[in-house]
C-alpha cells in the first residue's frame, strides 16, 4: 500500500464522492477504529453515507487531497523533513522551483513540498571485459589481517571463468575496495 502523508488527508465533502475517477480514502464508524483505505464512490443521506468500493458504508471518511508529485518524485511530510533548496512546491496549479535556500520562516507548512527520488545506486564486479578501463587505476583494498593498495595491471581468467585483478577476485574487491581517486567500489555502477 502508498505510504500516504497523514496531513494530506481531510475530511470528505458529498460533492467528493461524485468526483471522477473515485477518490482514495479511507473510512471508519468510531474514532477509535482503525482506518480502511479503499475508493470513495458513493455518499448519501442515510446514518452511514459513505460507501466504498466493496460496497460497505462507514458513518466517517477522508479524502487524501494531495497533488501527485510526478515520476521520480516523491511528497515530503514537513512534519518529518524540513524542505531543502532542491525541493519544488506546488502553487497554481504546478511545481515550482525554489531558488532561496529555505528557511524555518520561509515555508508554509500549509503547502505541498516535493523531492526528488534518488535512483539507488548499486554497484556489479568487473569482468574480463572491463579490464582496459581498469588498467592502471590505484586501489585500495582491506583485508581481515591486512591494508593493501596497488596498480592494476595484472588480469586473468581461470577456466571457470573466474576474473581475477592482481591476486584479487573482481567479486571479491567489489565488497572490499575501492578506486584510490574516487573512493568509489571497485564495480561497475548500476542505477536501479
Amino acid at each position: 500500500m502508498t505510504n500516504y502523508i497523514e496531513r494530506y488527508w481531510r475530511d470528505a465533502k458529498p460533492e467528493d464522492a461524485i468526483k471522477e475517477p473515485p477518490m482514495v480514502a479511507r473510512f471508519r464508524d468510531e474514532h477509535y477504529q482503525d482506518w480502511v483505505i479503499d475508493e470513495l464512490i458513493y455518499w448519501d443521506r442515510s446514518e452511514t453515507p459513505w460507501h466504498r468500493d466493496d460496497g460497505f458504508c462507514y458513518e466517517r471518511c477522508q479524502v487524501y487531497d494531495a497533488p501527485d508529485p510526478g515520476e521520480g518524485w516523491r511528497l515530503i511530510d514537513i512534519e518529518k523533513e524540513k524542505p531543502k533548496t532542491v525541493d519544488e512546491v506546488y502553487a497554481n496549479g504546478s511545481w515550482l522551483a525554489r531558488p532561496y535556500p529555505f528557511d524555518v520562516d520561509l515555508y508554509d507548512k500549509g503547502r505541498f513540498y516535493r523531492r526528488r527520488i534518488t535512483p539507488a545506486v548499486t554497484y556489479v564486479p568487473f569482468t574480463w571485459e572491463d579490464r582496459e578501463q581498469l588498467r592502471g587505476r590505484k586501489v585500495f583494498a582491506k583485508e581481515p589481517h591486512r591494508q593493501v593498495e596497488f596498480t592494476c595491471d595484472v588480469f586473468q581468467l581461470n577456466d571457470g571463468g573466474t576474473f581475477f585483478i592482481n591476486e584479487f577476485y573482481s567479486v571479491w574487491l567489489c565488497k572490499n575496495a575501492v578506486f584510490v581517486d574516487t573512493k568509489e567500489p571497485v564495480g561497475k555502477e548500476v542505477t536501479q
